[in-house]
């Protein structure tokens, strides 16, 4: 374990301080941070805490009297992107379909899988990326942007290239679709729940933060954690904090979340490659659930192979493929919505795409 660990004192300046003398922001939890881990405690030695963090977030630490500098804690990071948003809109015909979701990287996979998801963009230019050049799941698909002029299948060979990235390096993938139809037919009649479940966003929000909880929990070992990085919605900013405070401090307490410790933003003004993926990921889900649930019937039979295949590479990183439990009264009425609007794959997908 690390004896030191990276921290801002003040806006603006780096300093590199001991476990026994860092201390508390004004707010007693906060920091800007650069990069480190390790366990630290407060001036006082009363409170300890774990840092594990990475360039370019801004997160708030989990205070825990109970860490020993005999811990070690595995931190899992867990992106969320979404595409298809329109807001309350839910007649949208260019964008039937809402999907959130993303990529999960352990600590320790995260430097080396952005090597290679920048190195495979590299490639793809040659070794002259264009400079500043982003990716941009629908510039990729559509070959606009810094892909216009590139060929179809050489685009649709860097998308494959990106998803075996993710399988060959193990990580994990999460997303929730939801058919906005369904949900307008049933807004009128949408039971209580502590956020608005008319909201694809939030009914989506809500839901992959009880996945990531729960899959911390049961798969990723006794001493895991979760961080959630969400790329930014502006206009569902107090909806998210609402939720994520309710989950963690105003629920039942036996079910308020215990492994995923922080919710943050990235910070950077060109949006990480993990963030990146994960639109790609997410993007290519939203087209292939479009066409499999018929709002798509002109498309040719090479797009629908192309997406069908994706969609199966996407499908084997996911853990839980039907919609896992939400437990407890409180969301009984999120639980049944989500029932009825979810889009996913119909029986026997595999077997129409020829799979």
């Amino acid at each position: 374990m690390s004896g030191e660990n990276t921290v801002l004192d003040r806006p603006g300046q780096v300093s590199h301080v001991s476990p026994r003398r860092m201390r508390p922001s004004s707010d007693n939890q906060a920091w800007e941070v650069i990069g480190g881990r390790g366990l630290a405690c407060s001036p006082d030695g009363d409170r300890n805490f774990w840092l594990e963090v990475r360039t370019g977030f801004v997160v708030h630490l989990r205070v825990d009297k109970l860490a020993t500098a005999a811990c070690y804690i595995d931190m899992h990071f867990s992106y969320l992107d979404e595409t298809g948003c329109t807001g309350i809109n839910l007649a949208d015909a260019e964008q039937p379909v809402f999907v959130l979701g993303g990529i999960s990287v352990t600590d320790e996979a995260w430097r080396s899988t952005t090597e290679r998801f920048n190195g495979a963009l590299d490639n793809f230019f040659g070794g002259a990326r264009p400079a500043g050049a982003e990716l941009h799941a629908c510039d990729l698909i559509n070959r606009q942007g810094i892909f216009a002029g590139r060929g179809q299948e050489e685009c649709n060979a860097l998308a494959h290239r990106y998803l075996d990235i993710i399988a060959e390096r193990g990580h994990a993938i999460h997303f929730i679709g939801i058919d906005k139809a369904r949900m307008a037919a049933r807004v009128a009649g949408a039971p209580e729940a502590f956020f608005d479940l008319n909201v694809p966003y939030l009914l989506s929000f809500n839901y992959l933060v009880s996945y990531i909880e729960r899959h911390t929990k049961k798969n990723l070992g006794q001493s895991a954690r979760a961080m959630v990085i969400i790329d930014p919605k502006e206009e569902y900013h107090t909806q998210i904090d609402a939720i994520t405070h309710y989950r963690r401090y105003e629920g039942v307490k036996a079910r308020r979340l215990k492994r995923l410790v922080e919710f943050t933003y990235p910070v950077d003004s060109v949006r990480h490659p993990m963030v990146q993926v994960s639109d790609l990921v997410i993007f290519l889900v939203r087209k292939f659930l479009e066409m499999e649930n018929e709002y798509r019937p002109g498309w040719p039979d090479e797009a629908q192979a192309f997406f069908a295949g994706c969609y199966a590479k996407i499908i084997d990183r996911v853990k839980w493929r039907t919609l896992i439990p939400m437990e407890g009264a409180e969301q009984a009425g999120a639980g049944a919505m989500l029932e009825a609007v979810q889009s996913t794959h119909r029986q026997g997908w595999k077997h129409r795409y020829g799979l």
